[in-house]
């Protein structure tokens, strides 16, 4: 005796009855006893299956006969991971199509944005030579780069990474890795350099001094409670952010000496940057700004978006990043805030600046892997690069160049295409000058 497979078809599910037959299988007539009932999503192989359309109906509605035999009992029916929900698979995929059109609409909105700025002249001109490019990777860290600073004189960049080393790059001749520098017990979460020297912070709480020019540790300091997430030095100062505390350090050659502690933050300080005579601290939803020689809070901005984890200044502006992807722009003399500007899906991690007689460009990193260009002419972004496989956490600039790190573990370079245009050029000129001196000789 084989068994008949009955799929009652309509609605948003389906069920089976399996019946055990006595007559004909290509009988019209659907007499048996109900062996077993499920639903199913019809995930099964066709070649097992004979359709037998049946012109009877079941309470009104049309019915789908599958035929099988005995052996498909008992190798296919006793899997229960053979049959599932068909309700559960619909839901599914209405969802994923849910998802899309949400994308879709995004899309078109920005595309109708971009479209209008346009028509109305604000974007102006497109010039491709302004477009950057990454013209390489750094690769080396067994784990997320954190932190980027870069030394110009000897052009140097520095990385600190998860896998709590630093690694030295040179970035003007052999574009490799000059040297690996150990001694943190922790995650490397900042770096900065003043003179001859770079501090690394850590999630281990202490600040390691290394001679750039040896590039051996000289000093090891206990610096805070919890982990140092930031670093930066102004007027022979160094400043040390971590969980709702600044110190300021002076600096004294090799050796650190706690000047004072900044208080009254709400949070970790996850962003600080100083600028000419002032230091620009971020914690929750507030930024504060201290006056650098007094060591006191001159003013706060209230921001939204949940925690500062970014901050850069312009000659014109104060930009901040949040945790909930948004990046607020002051004017940086009125303290008013004059535009958020969206775009990221992520955490804003880090802001860099670069400037021109002619333009000012800010970039943004994210958790959303990318990279963001932004014209604080007119505040828009002009160009977004996915280059990272990994959130990106890290940027420096350095003659035009910008280094971004990521949870990648890799370091990208970017640069303009103009640069690499002018590069080349250079290059080629060099070459001939060299082919010219060589057939002189001769």
């Amino acid at each position: 005796m084989d068994d008949v497979a009955v799929m009652v078809a309509g609605g948003a599910t389906a069920s089976v009855v399996l019946l055990q037959h006595d007559g004909d299988v290509s009988t019209p007539e659907l007499t048996g006893t109900l062996v077993h009932r499920r639903r199913l999503q019809v995930d099964f192989h066709v070649s097992d299956w004979f359709l037998y359309k049946s012109p009877r109906t079941c309470g009104g509605r049309p019915v789908l006969v599958f035929y099988t035999s005995r052996r498909f009992k008992q190798t296919r029916l006793s899997s229960p991971n053979r049959f599932y929900m068909l309700d559960e698979n619909q839901s599914k995929l209405s969802e994923d199509l849910m998802e899309f059109r949400r994308d879709a609409s995004m899309l078109n909105d920005e595309l109708s944005h971009i479209n209008a700025r346009l028509n109305m002249g604000i974007l102006g001109s497109y010039d491709p030579q302004q477009i950057f490019k990454c013209k390489g990777t750094f690769v080396g860290h067994q784990g997320p780069v954190w932190c980027l600073c870069v030394y110009s004189t000897g052009d140097l960049l520095f990385s600190g990474s998860s896998d709590k080393t630093i690694k030295v790059w040179d970035t003007c001749t052999t574009y490799k890795c000059q040297k690996t520098l150990e001694g943190h017990d922790g995650i490397v979460l900042a770096l900065c350099i003043q003179g001859n020297k770079l501090y690394s912070g850590s999630a281990d709480c202490t600040i390691i001094v290394w001679d750039i020019q040896t590039l051996q540790k000289v000093n090891t300091i206990r610096a805070h409670d919890n982990p140092v997430c930031t670093l930066v030095s102004s007027h022979n100062m160094l400043f040390s952010g971590s969980l709702k505390a600044i110190k300021v350090w002076d600096i004294v050659g090799t050796e650190l000496k706690l000047k004072k502690e900044l208080t009254g933050l709400n949070h970790w300080v996850r962003a600080l940057v100083a600028s000419q005579n002032h230091l620009y601290s971020g914690s929750y939803q507030t930024i504060k700004i201290w006056d650098i020689r007094s060591l006191e809070c001159v003013h706060v901005l209230q921001t939204s978006g949940g925690s500062v984890y970014s901050i850069a200044v312009t000659n014109h502006h104060i930009v901040c990043g949040t945790y909930e992807n948004l990046i607020h722009v002051w004017d940086i003399e009125t303290k008013e805030q004059v535009r958020t500007l969206t775009g990221h899906v992520g955490t804003v991690y880090a802001l860099a600046v670069i400037s021109t007689p002619d333009q000012t460009k800010v970039f943004s990193a994210s958790y959303d892997r990318s990279l963001r260009v932004w014209s604080m002419d007119n505040m828009i972004c002009t160009q977004t690069l996915l280059r990272h496989q990994g959130s990106v956490t890290a940027l420096a600039v350095s003659r035009g160049r910008l280094f971004s790190g990521a949870v990648d573990s890799t370091v990208k370079v970017s640069s303009r295409v103009a640069d690499a245009v002018a590069a080349e050029r250079r290059g080629r000129l060099h070459e001939f000058q060299t082919l010219y001196e060589l057939s002189a000789e001769l």
